[in-house]
Parts: C-alpha cells; structure tokens; sequence
C-alpha cells in the first residue's frame, strides 16, 4: 500500500470535497496524511486522518505560515493564487509563505517518502514545489472552472508533468456543450464524505411533521448580509406549517432585533448533511458542494449568487441548476419577504422541480458508487510502481 499526502487549500469547503477520496484510500489500506496549518488540524484529525501540521519540527519551519498557528492562512494562500494568475512578483510576506511551504514539502517528501501528492489545483504553488521533489502529484479541483487556465506558466508544468486533474463533480452537472474531452481530465463522482462528523444540533427544535427549508449562504462574510438574511426570515412569519435551519456562518445577525420567528432556527453552523435528508428546500449561494449535497438527497434549490466577479463560480453553479431544471434563482440585491415567499411557493406548487432532482440524484448515487476516483489513483500508482521498482519499493508497502 502506498503512503499519499493531501495538500488542499485551508478552506472549509475544500477540504470537505477531499474528505470521501481521502478516507476511501485509507479504508482500502492506504497511509493517508493532510498537510495543515494548525487551524483545521483538529478538524481533519476529527474526520480520521493524520495531519502533518505547518509551522512543527515535522516541516521544518519558524516562521511564515508556521508564526500565526491560530489565524486563518487562507488569505495568504488566495494571495499566492491571484500571483500565479496576474503574473505578480511576490512581496516579502509572500516570500515568507512560500519558503515555509517549500521547507514543509521537501521536509515530507524526504521523511515520509510519498508514493503520491494529492495536490488542490487552487494551491499552485505547492504543485510547483512537489515536481521539484520528484514525487508524482494529482491536481483536486473541488470547482467546475479552471483558474489557471490562461496562465502559462502553470500550464506548462501541467503539460509537462502529465499529471491527472480529477473534478470532484460528475459531468452530467455541467452544460452539455461545456464538457469537451481534455487530456488527463477526469469528472469523477460528487465526491461526498457521508461519514463525515459534523457539530451538534439542536434537533428538539425541529417538528418531524412539518416541511423544512434549509437556508444555507456560505461560511464567509459578505456585504449586506443584514439585507439578504433579513427578507429570508421574515418570509417564514407567516408560513408558520413550514419550519427553517438558517446558518449565518461567520457572519453575525442580531438575531433579538431580527426578531426571528419561532420557526427559524438560527444558528453559526449546521450539519448540512444531516438537515438535507430532512429538508424540502434549500436556499444556498451556489456553492458546488452545497448544490452537489442537495443534488444526492434529491433536494430542489433556491439558488442566491452572493459573488459576482471574476474568480467567482456561484453565477455559473446557479445557472448549470437552473438549466437542469434543478431549482430557481433568486436576486440577492432585490430582496423581500414578499418574493422570497413567492420562490417557496413556486418550488413547492411545480412538481418538476422535484422530479428533475430525483433524476439527478439517481445519476449522482450511481457514479458515486461506482468510486471512479480511487480507481483512477490506483492505476496511477500501479503505473509508478511499474515503471519506478525501485521507488516504488521504498514508497509502496
């Protein structure tokens, strides 16, 4: 069995898409590792898995990444990202980021001595720092966009190295004429961790007997949530049959002046998982692994773009929902509680709103079953141990 590393971009969402191919490999006897700042090393280490920590003497580093062990890194990564794509030179802090990263690379690929990095395709830098290794990678794209592209640079080690990108979302989610066969591109299955262990909830706040809607709008702060949160809430007062999780995120909602009917439970965080086999509805920003989740419990969408710009994928998710007939999307910047209500209605009236997501359920559930991503990772090592014996004798066991 082969020892394999995770790299993944410190962002929750990312790191959930990883966790079902992760613990897959493990539970077929492969050594699986997450390399991580300290922010999300008990997280991964509650989902099972063995984390090497950025900033320890297991990496080798002082400073950088390693110097705010209980900040969020993922600005800086963003940061590094938006370098790859507008062709910028790196100021001094950048610098600092990446030699910690390069330290705490070349530090695992020589004491654990990997057979495979699995590598997110958001975290350029580290794909660049893993080919210097001479330890073979696989780029993770939780997206259904490439964010690099048009940048030449990274193509040309893309090309170069030959390695295999899996999209952790089936094709038939995408626009028909959008899938376009690409060398070493593989749409895998949805991808989604049904083990995955989550925090608790109130459930003996939620009716058995009553409809629920689930309303979910990322983790990050945004502008003008109050305007956005707002209507939502207000479009249950009088829908007192139907019942409602709403997740704030990290965002903060004064929830006494909101006046929050008693049909709304508000809340930080949620299971998603769990509230989705519960719901009839969900309200998201379009994030993919929040459509993909809805999609395998056959939940119909409300779908409410929160970012619009260049880099931003939720338009683009909410349209491919759209065209599939899987949901309804909504303007967040004319927002009431009148039309809010209306959408409900529309989504509870139509029935093919529901008959559209049980189709594509079915189509997720198969794929997910088949398993196509371990598949694709075990050929790949089959092949390194064939044509690197002895490599593959030192990394493979």
């Amino acid at each position: 069995m082969a020892t394999i590393v995770f790299a993944i971009l410190p962002e929750l969402g990312h790191l959930n898409a990883s966790l079902k191919l992760a613990k897959s490999l493990k539970s077929r006897g492969h050594q699986v590792y997450y390399l991580v700042a300290a922010e999300y090393r008990e997280y991964i280490s509650f989902q099972g898995l063995e984390t090497i920590e950025l900033g320890t003497d297991e990496t080798a580093v002082e400073d950088g990444l390693g110097s705010a062990s209980e900040t969020s890194q993922l600005p800086l990564m963003e940061l590094l990202l938006n370098s790859w794509i507008q062709e910028q030179p790196l100021d001094t802090t950048l610098r600092k980021v990446m030699a910690v990263l390069e330290a705490a690379v070349q530090s695992v690929a020589r004491k654990l001595r990997p057979a495979l990095f699995i590598i997110d395709l958001f975290v350029p830098d580290v794909v660049a720092i893993a080919r210097g290794t001479g330890v073979p990678y696989v780029l993770l794209n939780s997206t259904l966009f490439d964010p690099l592209k048009g940048v030449d640079r990274f193509n040309k080690i893309r090309t170069a190295s030959g390695a295999p990108e899996l999209v952790l979302c089936p094709k038939e989610f995408d626009f028909p004429h959008a899938v376009t066969p690409q060398a070493h591109r593989y749409h895998i299955e949805a991808s989604i961790d049904l083990e995955r262990k989550d925090i608790p909830f109130p459930w003996e706040r939620i009716s058995a007997g009553k409809p629920l809607i689930y309303c979910s709008l990322g983790s990050q702060p945004f502008r003008g949530r109050q305007e956005v949160f707002q209507p939502i809430i207000d479009a249950m007062k009088d829908r007192k049959d139907w019942q409602m999780v709403f997740t704030t995120g990290n965002a903060q909602h004064d929830q006494e002046a909101a006046l929050v009917p008693s049909n709304v439970v508000l809340v930080k965080r949620a299971p998603q998982l769990e509230v989705l086999q519960r719901a009839s509805l969900m309200i998201t920003h379009g994030g993919l692994n929040g459509i993909k989740e809805a999609i395998y419990f056959g939940v119909p969408m409300i779908l409410m773009p929160l970012e619009g710009g260049k880099g931003s994928d939720q338009p683009m998710n909410a349209a491919r929902a759209v065209y599939h007939g899987l949901g309804i999307r909504a303007d967040s910047r004319q927002l009431s509680a009148e039309n809010i209500g209306s959408l409900f209605n529309r989504i509870q009236r139509n029935q093919s709103f529901r008959d559209r997501t049980s189709l594509m359920k079915r189509k997720f559930r198969e794929l997910e079953a088949a398993g196509l991503g371990v598949k694709i990772i075990e050929a790949l090592l089959m092949s390194i141990a064939r044509r690197y014996p002895a490599t593959s004798r030192e990394t493979l066991r």
